[in-house]
Formats: C-alpha cells, sequence, structure tokens
C-alpha cells in the first residue's frame, strides 16, 4: 500500500528525530502541515522547502538548479547537459536527510553525464520512491 506524499514525509522527519509540537510546526487536517522548521506541506501533497526547492505530487523535484530528479535515478538537466540513467553514473545518487531539507548534493558530476543534444525535458508522472528518502 502506497503512502501519501504527507504520510511519507511525516515518516521521514519521524525516522529522523524530528517531532512535531508547538514549537515545531502545526498540524491542520484542511490547509496542511506548516513546519516552521523543515519547511511548508500543503494540502495537495506538494512540498515547499524553505530554501526555495519544491517537491511536486507526482514525486518529481525541483531544486534551485533547475535539475530534476525522477524516481529512477534519472537526471534531467533543463540547461540540455544531458539524460543519464543511474546506472551509469560514475558513482551512485545519493540523498542525505541534509541534501533533502536544505540543498541536493549528489556523489557525480556534471561531467559524468554525457553530453546529448535536443533533449526534452518533460514532466514525469512516477512517486518518490521508499528507498533514499526515509
Amino acid at each position: 500500500m502506497r503512502l501519501t506524499l504527507i504520510e511519507r514525509t511525516a515518516k521521514f522527519i519521524l525516522f529522523h528525530s524530528e517531532v512535531y509540537d508547538s514549537h515545531n510546526g502545526v498540524y491542520d487536517s484542511h490547509n496542511g502541515v506548516y513546519d516552521s522548521h523543515n519547511g511548508v506541506y500543503d494540502s495537495h501533497g506538494e512540498v515547499y522547502d524553505s530554501h526555495g526547492e519544491v517537491y511536486d505530487s507526482n514525486g518529481e523535484v525541483y531544486n534551485s538548479h533547475n535539475e530534476v530528479y525522477d524516481s529512477h535515478s534519472e537526471v534531467y538537466d533543463s540547461n540540455v547537459h544531458g539524460v543519464c540513467d543511474g546506472t551509469a553514473l560514475s558513482a551512485p545518487l545519493t540523498y542525505t536527510h541534509t541534501a533533502l531539507m536544505t540543498r541536493w548534493s549528489h556523489s557525480f558530476s556534471h561531467a559524468s553525464v554525457p553530453e546529448v543534444t535536443k533533449v526534452k525535458v518533460h514532466r514525469l508522472s512516477r512517486n518518490i520512491p521508499d528507498n533514499g528518502f526515509y
């Protein structure tokens, strides 16, 4: 049974021992969950990080560098640097708690992504994977 993004996010946060209380956040079943420390989670399943990253309900991640990471570890760069499957990267993608809530970090360089011309960057409709996010 798949969890909703809100449930998955809550599980992720609890896994990292961050508990919502009167100082850290407010639960509102109608408007969503607002956490003054980690970001804003709205009732449509979208997550807005306090550092400007947006995580949408289809499991796509848009970070401040305009890169899109999908649930199959493929990297779509809107600057058309290339498209590469995660298995072909020189090192596996790494997602950490710090990276998720503040800035994305990854263990590969742009140099490891092969150049591909005329890449059409498109929206994906895949869910955030269970592995690597909590």
